[in-house]
Order: structure tokens, then sequence, then C-alpha cells
């Protein structure tokens, strides 16, 4: 790890916590508002004749494109992190969100269903901001508090998925303020976003000490090769993957559940969103430092995927509202703690100089767990709402 003052050290990981957390708000507080907006009738992107069937196709499409944009571009950004160093290419991927943003309003305002599938499209490419604060942390890290370091950014990540939604219905909402619409949203995460490159720009400092002038493209999947070629990455990105098809399955299907079984209406599914989200982010705020203080980084993962195993098949085994709410803080926990854990493998059995590229590689795997799974939940409960 390279020796930073302590000041320096602190500041880059607040930093990059807020880096992180404004970046992923900007994907939960809109969520609440593109899918009214497709499928309306009145005021609608698609015109009032567009059939029910058709609509469902173009949001599912509209849904696909972002992670689907972010499963090509994340490896390989996170590739040119290691090369160029992670602030050059984080500059690059928030400026690409930043006008991915600005093209949302603009078709808003506009009501342009192509200009919202260019912004999908922009903010899918360069959204691998995730992975290469990660490789960041991994650079500021040795030891256990790489741990430590990592579960922060997760749990950046998870916070947004507690109030993004709810920020994102409040802001649309013209009943709390008069000036407050469809774009209020839209033009909020884009200054939030200007904001977030400002500081990226002002306050952090380059975390790579050996970054290059030039790209070697060339080298690209060569480096992609050998990733796979070492046993061990290998297998721990098998269970990273399998982890967060779970995991994702479980999250995606669940409103499903709760819905047709229970009748949750949108506010109460929210509610129970953000009280997972809520349970996860304080198990990775005050959990992970105890977990590998007293156990290896191996056993972590491994009672913790035994701990989600168990919390879903009670929730199977015994289908009553309340055990739902109860098994959510043992799932919550679960995977938080083994997100942790796995990425830290991952991270201690590869180079310096090929973070970025592991790091962008568990994110495209993340988005391509997500993406299925949305596809799967729904098949699934075509036959049962408890299958998935």
């Amino acid at each position: 790890m390279r020796r930073v003052p302590n000041t320096l050290y602190y500041r880059q990981i607040i930093t990059l916590f807020i880096l992180i957390m404004v970046d992923e708000l900007g994907f939960w507080i809109l969520l609440p508002v593109l899918a009214p907006l497709v499928a309306s009738t009145s005021n609608s992107l698609l015109g009032a004749h567009t059939s029910q069937t058709m609509r469902h196709l173009l949001f599912g499409i509209l849904m696909a494109t972002t992670p689907f944009c972010a499963i090509i571009s994340a490896p390989l950004l996170g590739f040119i992190s290691d090369q160029l160093g992670r602030k050059k290419v984080l500059t690059i991927c928030l400026a690409g969100t930043l006008c991915g943003f600005v093209l949302y309003t603009f078709s808003f305002w506009y009501m342009s269903l192509s200009l919202l599938f260019i912004a999908r499209m922009i903010v899918g490419l360069t959204t691998a901001s995730q992975g290469i604060v990660q490789a960041a942390m991994t650079d500021l890290s040795e030891g256990k508090q790489k741990a430590v370091n990592i579960s922060m950014i997760a749990c950046a990540m998870t916070l947004p998925l507690v109030i993004g939604p709810l920020l994102g219905g409040y802001l649309s909402d013209a009943s709390l303020l008069s000036w407050f619409n469809r774009s209020t949203p839209f033009i909020f995460i884009t200054l939030l976003s200007f904001i977030n490159l400002l500081m990226l720009l002002v306050v952090f400092k380059e975390t790579l000490p050996n970054k290059t002038s030039q790209v070697a493209f060339k080298n690209y999947f060569p480096a992609l090769a050998n990733v796979f070629r070492q046993p061990t990455v290998k297998h721990l990105l098998m269970c990273f993957l399998l982890m967060e098809f779970g995991w994702s399955l479980y999250f995606q299907s669940i409103p499903l559940l709760l819905a047709q079984k229970w009748h949750f209406i949108s506010s109460q599914l929210g509610l129970f969103s953000s009280y997972i989200g809520a349970c996860m982010a304080l198990a990775l705020i005050f959990l992970t430092p105890l977990a590998i203080r007293w156990l290896s980084l191996k056993k972590v993962v491994l009672i913790n995927l035994l701990l989600v195993s168990a919390a879903l098949s009670i929730g199977f085994i015994v289908p009553i509202e309340a055990f739902l709410w109860i098994t959510a803080i043992p799932i919550a926990i679960g995977v938080g703690l083994s997100y942790t854990g796995l990425i830290t493998l991952l991270s201690d059995n590869v180079t310096p100089n090929a973070q970025g590229l592991l790091m962008g590689l568990t994110d495209a795997l993340l988005y391509l767990a997500f993406a299925c799974t949305g596809f799967l939940a729904g098949i699934l409960t075509i036959f049962s709402t408890s299958l998935p």
C-alpha cells in the first residue's frame, strides 16, 4: 500500500464513499419515475395508442439497456484505470453519467423515447465507477482493513436503495410543491452529479502509484484471459456470480410475491425494499469489522452464505408474511458480508496492476445477474410466486 498521511487517507476514503453514493443515487432516484412515464397513456413517451404489450416490451428493453452496456464497458474501463490511473477514468465515468442525466431531462421535456434510449446507453457505458472506486480502495488498503473499506463502499452502494426511490417519488409529487413535476428528479440528480464531478476533480488524489500515459489496448483480452487462468480467482468469480444471481432473484421477485399473495401496494413494497437496504447498510457498518476480527474471510463468506440459505428456506417452508420481514434481516446481513468477503478475497488473489480489471469484471457479473434474473423472475412467477 502507498504510504499516505492519515488526514489524506481518511479524506480519500470519505471522498470515495460520497462519490459512489451519489452515483448510485442516480439509478435509484429515477426508478419510480421511469415506469409511470412509459406505462401511462396520458403524457406518455409512447403515445396514447401504443398497446399495453408494446409498452411492457419497450420498458423491458429500456431497463435492460443500461446493464447490458455496463456488462461490456465495466471490465474495459477497469483495465484502462490500471494504466491511466483511477482519477482519469473516474472523471470519464462521472462526466458520462452527467451527460446521460442531462439527456434524461431533455428526453422528458420533449417526450423523446430515442433520447431516453441514448441516455440509458451513455449511463450504462460509463457506469463503471463502482468497480473503479473499489479498485481505488484496494490501492489504499492492506490486510484486514481492506475488507472494512470495501464494506464502506458496499454500504455507499446500499444507502441509495433506502432513500433513492422515496426521494424520486417525493421530488415528482406536485402536491408537495407546485413546481415539482416529472422532470424535477432528473434536474436534481443532474445537479448532484455535477457537484460529484467537481468534488472528484478538486478533492480526490490519484491512488495508483505506477500509472502510465497511454493504454495498451492490445493487452486487454490477454489480461482478461489471464484472470480466468487462475483457479482460485476463477472459482471465487463463480461464487460471486452465483451469490449475485441468488440475491438479485430474491430482490426482484419478492415484490411480486408480496403484491400477489399479501396484496402489498406500491408504498408498502417501497418500504420493504428500503427495510432490506437499511438492514444491509447497518450490517456492513457494524458487523463487518467484528466478523473479520474473529474469523478468516473464507469463513465469513461460508457462514453468511449458509445464513442466507437457511433464511430463504425458512421463508419458503413457512409462507407467513411476518416471516418474510424477519428472514429479510439475515438475508440482508448475509448478502452484505458475503459480498465484502468475496470482493476482498478476489482482490487479495490478483496483482496490484490488475485490480481495476478485476473489479470491473465483478461489476459486469453483478449487472449480468440482475439483467438475467429480472427476466427469470417474471417467467418463474407464471408457475408460482414462490418458485424464484
